[in-house]
């Protein structure tokens, strides 16, 4: 279950912790700058959108920022990030001096819109859940094939999970 809520709180002292841990670290003006570009780049709202994606890290050494943008190819489709999770191993493997703490997306639709995803037609639910709760096999396989947690970006949130469950949701600003 969800245990962030809107704000990030409402769960146990040590759920409201992480969420409060978790939110300074996406309001870094580093880390907003990176997820609002990715958002950006998605086309909310335009006939070309399309999912994006990425991995943040930190510098072993430094503690700095390092981001790494997903080269979407051309020909996918808007709700695939397709050879994301092979970039992602290989990406992790060729920086051993970075820490990766999140892999990143975007869901730049709204709820009830309708979707084709793998010849399958239906219509969205809630772009603020990953995918993997949807009856998709997607966005928890990433999060447990990776080890990584997730940041999700939709419209009006920011959710945080991993392959088991929603961590933490914020509204987005």
């Amino acid at each position: 279950g969800d245990f962030g809520g809107g704000g990030g709180r409402g769960g146990t002292a040590q759920q409201n912790q992480f969420c409060d841990r978790t939110k300074a670290f996406i309001d870094r003006p580093d880390v907003k700058k990176f997820l609002d570009a990715m958002w950006r780049a998605s086309n909310y709202g335009k006939a070309n959108y399309g999912e994006q994606g990425g991995l943040i890290g930190l510098g072993k050494a430094s503690n700095k920022l390092f981001t790494y943008d997903f080269p979407k190819p051309a020909d996918a489709g808007h709700h695939d990030l397709p050879g994301f999770g092979k970039w992602a191993y290989e990406t992790h493997q060729a920086h051993p001096g970075v820490n990766f703490v999140y892999w990143v997306h975007t869901h730049p639709y709204d709820k009830g819109q309708m979707l084709n995803i793998g010849g399958k037609t239906g219509a969205a639910d809630d772009p603020k859940l990953p995918s993997g709760t949807q009856g998709v096999n997607g966005d928890s396989v990433v999060s447990a094939q990776s080890g990584l947690d997730a940041i999700l970006i939709s419209k009006n949130n920011i959710t945080i999970f991993n392959s088991q469950k929603t961590l933490c949701t914020f509204d987005r600003k």
